[in-house]
């Protein structure tokens, strides 16, 4: 799921999240469309998600909590 834009100040701003990146995965769900996103975050069970994205061709490891 490519990310057009991240709102400043948002906790996925603040985790390092930024517009350009293609997430690919949150926790163990494979993330195809923003929906997805959603859903796995939903499912969280400790108010935290594990991303991986891929920045400028380069896997990244993002942890989103709130």
């Amino acid at each position: 799921m490519f990310v057009a834009n991240v709102v400043e100040g948002s906790i996925a701003r603040d985790a390092g999240l930024r517009g350009g990146d293609v997430v690919v995965m949150a926790d163990k769900i494979k993330i195809d469309n923003p929906n997805d996103l959603v859903q796995a975050i939903r499912s969280a069970d400790d108010r935290s998600v594990t991303l991986q994205v891929i920045r400028k061709h380069k896997p990244q490891t993002i942890r989103l909590k709130w």
